[in-house]
C-alpha cells in the first residue's frame, strides 16, 4: 500500500500488485523447473552422431545469435543453445500441460506467397493458462516440395512452444523463435567466450576459414563437402537436410556471402562476394 498524490492534490491510498509466492517458493520452482531441465533433456554436446548420421539427437538447437556487449555497445557473433520442439513436448508431459489450437489462418498474397498463423493454448492442471501465437511465411521455406507441410506445421510449432514456455518455462525462447527473425538477441551479461573457438572469422574468405566456421557448430567435413572452383566456394551437403540443420549452417555461412542454391541443393559463395 502506497500513498500519491491525484490530479488535485489529494492523497490517495494506492494499492500496491503483491506476489501470488514467496519469495522462497519461487526459488524451489525455479530450481524444481531447472533440474527437471538436467534430468530429461539431452544437452547439445551429448548428442550422437556417427558416420554422419545422427543416433541420438538432442534437445537443444545451437544456433548462432547476434550478442549485444552492454559495456561496449557492440555486437558479437556467438553460439547459444535453445531448447527445441522436443524439449517443450517433454516438459509439456511431466508438467502434465494440455495443448488446443484454438485458431488457424491461411494469408495468401498475390505473387502466390502466404502466411500461416496458429494460435494454441496451453492449461496447466491448476486451471492456468496461456495462448501463444505463431507465423510462418512460406518464402522462409527453402524446399519447394515441402514449403505446404512446412510453413503450416512451423507456425503450430511456434504458437504451441510458446504457449508451453510462457506457462512454465520461466522466461527461455524456443529455437524456433530464433531460427526465423529476429536474429539478434540483447544480452543481460557480457559475453566472454573462452580462446574465442567459437568466434565467427570474417574477413577473406576462403576454405579453412569455412571449415573452421562450420567445425565450431559441430558440423564435420563428414557432413558438408568445401570445394574451391574457379567463380567460388561450393559448400555441400551430404544428404538432405532437415530445418534443425539447414538454419544453424545458414546462419554460419550467411555473413560470409553464402547464398542456398535451391536447385543444387548448396551454397556457393561467389567469389566476387568475399569481404
Amino acid at each position: 500500500m502506497a500513498l500519491e498524490k491525484s490530479d488535485s492534490g489529494i492523497p490517495v491510498v494506492v494499492e500496491q500488485p503483491l506476489p501470488i509466492v514467496t519469495a522462497e517458493d519461487a526459488k524451489k520452482a525455479m530450481e524444481a523447473y531447472q533440474q527437471l531441465c538436467a534430468a530429461i533433456l539431452i544437452p547439445w554436446d551429448k548428442r550422437i552422431v556417427k558416420d554422419g548420421v545422427v543416433k541420438q539427437e538432442s534437445d537443444y538447437q545451437r544456433i548462432r545469435v547476434r550478442v549485444r556487449d552492454p559495456e561496449t555497445g557492440r555486437d558479437e557473433s556467438v553460439l547459444r543453445d535453445f531448447p527445441k520442439k522436443s524439449a517443450w513436448r517433454k516438459l509439456a508431459k511431466f508438467y502434465n500441460v494440455s495443448t488446443e489450437i484454438v485458431g488457424k489462418e491461411r494469408v495468401d498474397r498475390e505473387d502466390g506467397s502466404w502466411v500461416w498463423h496458429y494460435t494454441v493454448k496451453a492449461k496447466a492442471p491448476n486451471g492456468q493458462s496461456q495462448m501463444g501465437i505463431g507465423n510462418c511465411d512460406s518464402k522462409e521455406v527453402h524446399t519447394d516440395r515441402r514449403r505446404e507441410h512446412d510453413s503450416e506445421s512451423t507456425a503450430h510449432t511456434r504458437a504451441k512452444n510458446r504457449a508451453i514456455s510462457d506457462l512454465i518455462g520461466f522466461g527461455q525462447v524456443s529455437a524456433e523463435e530464433v531460427i526465423s527473425p529476429p536474429k539478434h538477441v540483447d544480452a543481460e551479461v557480457k559475453v566472454v567466450e573462452p580462446e574465442k573457438k567459437t568466434q565467427l572469422r570474417l574477413g577473406r574468405v576462403d576454405v579453412d576459414v569455412i571449415v573452421y566456421n562450420l567445425e565450431a557448430i559441430g558440423v564435420s567435413e563428414e557432413d558438408v563437402s568445401v570445394s574451391e572452383q574457379e567463380d567460388g566456394f561450393y559448400i555441400t551437403p551430404s544428404k538432405k537436410l532437415d530445418d534443425d540443420t539447414y538454419y544453424p549452417l545458414q546462419h554460419t555461412l550467411e555473413p560470409m556471402g553464402a547464398e542456398w542454391q535451391d536447385d543444387s541443393q548448396r551454397w556457393v559463395i561467389w567469389k566476387e562476394a568475399e569481404a
